[in-house]
């Protein structure tokens, strides 16, 4: 349901690049309060995406890993004894890389990045002995 987001902070027309994240990875952690059969959470954590940038004119290729931060924050209900329903937000920033094109000009490609999703979570309970 959601999906990371290149976006580009130059003076330079996109026409001009091409953009491939290849993969985004997160190491977080959370921390929630419990009211009663809703649970509330703040997440934060390292952000890590594999891109590829191109210089569509002149093929010229560069990438690499970029590291940063990411915040969020869901909420998961007990619909159940044995299904839960969530709802997730996250925005990432990736940070930035600067790059040389051809003609030898400075340019910074930023990566950012915000997910939004929904889940429903079914616990087994093989003995099905409620807590």
């Amino acid at each position: 349901m959601g999906a990371p987001q290149a976006r580009e902070q130059c003076y330079i027309p996109t026409d001009f690049f091409k953009y491939d994240i290849r993969s985004t990875s997160h190491f977080r952690g959370r921390v929630g309060y419990d009211f009663n059969k809703t649970l509330f959470y703040l997440a934060g954590g390292l952000a890590i995406a594999e891109a590829h940038v191109q210089e569509t004119a002149n093929v010229i290729a560069t990438g690499g890993t970029y590291l940063g931060w990411s915040i969020g924050g869901d909420i998961d209900y007990a619909i159940t004894h044995n299904l839960v329903g969530r709802i997730e937000y996250l925005y990432d920033d990736y940070g930035h890389k600067d790059y040389t094109g051809v003609s030898g000009d400075m340019y910074r490609v930023s990566l950012t990045g915000q997910t939004s999703r929904g889940a429903l979570i079914w616990k087994f309970d093989p003995t099905g002995m409620k807590p």
